[in-house]
Order: C-alpha cells, then structure tokens, then sequence
C-alpha cells in the first residue's frame, strides 16, 4: 500500500494543480467566432498580474497534460502492487508509463514552439482584453490529440491490462480473499476515474458542443460548467478518502483525538472550577 499511496498523492497533486489552474490561476473563457475559430480570454489571477496570455495557454495545456498523467498513476500503482516483477505485463505497464510522460514532453515542447517561439502570424494577442486569437485550427487538434487523444488510448491499454490480469485469475493458485481484494482495488481505482469524467470531460465537452452550435443560452452554459469543473479538486480528494481504508482511518482517528482531548479538557475544568451547589 505504501507504493500505491504515493501514486494515489499524485493524483491527487494533479487534481489540486487543476482545481487551481483552471479556477483560480488562469481560467478562460473560449469564444467562437463566425468562421468557427476560437479565441480564448483569460480572466484568473495570471491576467490580473500582467503575465503573458501566450504563457497562460502553455501552463493550461501542461497542466490539462498533467491530470491525465496523474489518473495513469492511480492505474499504473495498483499494477505495481498487484504484478510481479518478471512479470510482462509489468514491463507493458512500465512502456505505458513511459509513452504517458514523453506525451507530456511533446505537448510542453509543441507549446512553447507555437506560443513563444512560432510565428505570430498564426495568432494574435490582444492586451487590453487578455484574450488570443488562433487562426488556424492546427493547435487545436493537436492539443486535442495530445491532451485527450494519446491519454484516452494509454488509459485503455491500461484498463485492457487490468483486464487481462483479472481474467487470468486461478483458484488454485490465489486465495479468495486476495481475489476479492485486488478487484476491490481496481475498482476504487475505476470510481476515482469517473470523478474527472463528470466534473471535467462533461463540462468541457458540454462547452465545446454550446459554441459549436451557437446557443443563445452559450453563456449560461460556459459559466455553469466552468463552476462544476471547480469542485474536481476537492471531489476527487474526498473519494479517495473514503475509498482507501488508511487516509479514512487517518482523519477519523483525528477527528476522534480531538473529540477526545476536548472531553478531557473539559472534565479538567469542572474537576478544578466545581459548581456551587
């Protein structure tokens, strides 16, 4: 468990580092105009400060790069812990792992190319309204691919490892309890996936289809979602508190300590201070 809570922290690390990027830090509001290109306005902290909306958009991209990375470590730690170490689908796992972080790799260096050292003719920035406007829908697609495309595939071969392994369960050789408990964990695993799926991929997608058909209940519709995807942070650190039996213990007892160390106190007291009869 002590190897696999070290990949749980990172997920959660992901969900933080998203909570604060896209709800506090910098998050934008992307507007479609009549051609159907996009430009993106920022409208957190970033621009307040006065930083770049060219740096804004990398770090946005890095980090939408990042919880997919952080998910993959929930999948790839219950892997560690259940595979031996000779074990093939082990070194499958570790291959995912590896083609996860290069496409985070990519997507920084493609970023920085297109932002800070591409051509400005593809795009252009406006100050005053902290806001960029792309004119072409390559940067699009490709952070499409590399930000949901290339992790949606590495998440399926991880599941389809998960699956081969359960699969190819003996009795003979697992008790049933070790059976039940490794399925426990992938499950939790599975539970802690949809907190992102129904608190980011639905809201952005919900996004994405609005501005594609020109609502005329768009914006209602952008700033709903951009309130659900704030509560993707504290969700996900919730269920994984309730899932795993050590950091549900951990607060309990916590709790419990103080309840406890409230109740002494308080009895101290009335020992010393006696009421008058």
């Amino acid at each position: 468990m002590k190897t696999q809570s070290k990949y749980i922290a990172y997920a959660n690390l992901g969900a933080v580092a998203l909570d604060l990027g896209h709800g506090l830090l910098s998050p934008v509001k992307p507007i479609v105009n009549e051609n159907g290109l996009p430009f993106f306005q920022y409208v957190g902290l970033l621009s307040l400060w006065n930083v770049d909306v060219r740096v804004q958009a990398t770090i946005l991209l890095v980090i939408a790069w990042h919880m997919g990375f952080a998910l993959h470590g929930l999948f790839i730690g219950a892997l560690f812990r259940i595979l031996s170490n000779g074990c093939s689908k082990r070194l499958v796992t570790k291959g995912i792992a590896v083609i996860s972080l290069m496409n985070g790799i990519a997507i920084t260096a493609y970023s920085i190319n297109f932002f800070l050292c591409g051509n400005e003719a593809e795009y252009s920035v406006n100050s005053t309204s902290r806001s960029i406007f792309v004119k072409t829908r390559t940067p699009i697609n490709v952070s499409f691919i590399l930000c949901f495309g290339i992790p949606f595939l590495c998440l399926l071969a991880l599941f389809c490892v998960m699956w081969r392994h359960l699969s190819s369960f003996q009795i003979e050789t697992l008790s049933r309890t070790c059976i039940r408990r490794q399925k426990m964990l992938f499950a939790n695993s599975f539970i802690q996936f949809l907190v992102p799926l129904l608190f980011f991929a639905s809201p952005t997608a919900a996004r994405l289809i609005v501005n594609r058909l020109g609502s005329s209940q768009s914006e209602a519709v952008m700033d709903f979602s951009s309130f659900i995807r704030t509560f993707y942070g504290s969700v996900f650190t919730l269920i994984t508190i309730l899932l795993y039996r050590p950091y549900r213990k951990y607060f309990t007892d916590r709790f419990r300590y103080r309840k406890r160390s409230e109740q002494t106190e308080a009895k101290k007291l009335t020992e010393s201070f006696p009421l008058a009869s």
